[in-house]
């Protein structure tokens, strides 16, 4: 299940999820500059990146080295069940407990994500910095590299449009990472 067809276009449930997450983002920038903005349910839908304290920071930076520890443990039996459930069971690998910890890191990732962009907005800060790696590059480990790069640029230009421009910031965010994807898309058609 990827995101991408074997010829490089992007599938239309990966388009449908960026696009979706992008229009929400727009109508929570543009419902965050009205004046009767509903503040307390836009922390628990859209987080708060700037509440965040500093013991969240801890907790946050400690759950996120424990995350990348797994994954740089287990790179190559994630690879190996990811790409290659055959092989995984030649190779007599436990693929099973491997797909439910890749589960469990996935869930850890959402809950460490909650707080600064919201239960909304996290799956978007998922999907769009991959989907923009993949356009990127082709191979596994530099994509995973890029992505995160993508995602850390996208969060600082955000919260710099999101100061700059009086709106929320995980809309904000996910709108420039939405950017970043346009102009990757175009980059790769305009190349072909």
């Amino acid at each position: 299940m990827g995101l991408f067809t074997k010829d490089g276009a992007v599938k239309e449930d990966t388009a449908i999820g960026i696009l979706f997450a992008a229009a929400l983002s727009l109508g929570v920038a543009l419902i965050s500059t009205m004046q009767t903005y509903a503040v307390d349910l836009s922390h628990i839908l859209f987080g708060n990146v700037l509440g965040v304290s500093a013991s969240d920071l801890w907790l946050i930076g400690g759950l996120s080295i424990a995350i990348l520890l797994t994954v740089a443990i287990l790179y190559k039996p994630f690879l190996v069940i990811s790409f290659d459930p055959v092989l995984a069971a030649t190779l007599r690998l436990p693929a099973e407990l491997l797909r439910n910890l890749m589960l469990v890191l996935l869930a850890l990732t959402v809950v460490v994500s909650l707080q600064t962009v919201g239960v909304s907005l996290a799956a978007a800060m998922l999907v769009t910095p991959a989907a923009t790696a993949y356009l990127l590059t082709r191979r596994l480990l530099p994509m995973m590299f890029v992505s995160a790069a993508i995602g850390a640029l996208s969060s600082v230009i955000g919260l710099y449009l999101s100061y700059y421009f009086n709106i929320v910031s995980g809309s904000a965010i996910v709108l420039t990472a939405t950017l970043f994807f346009l102009f990757a898309f175009i980059w790769k058609r305009f190349r072909k």
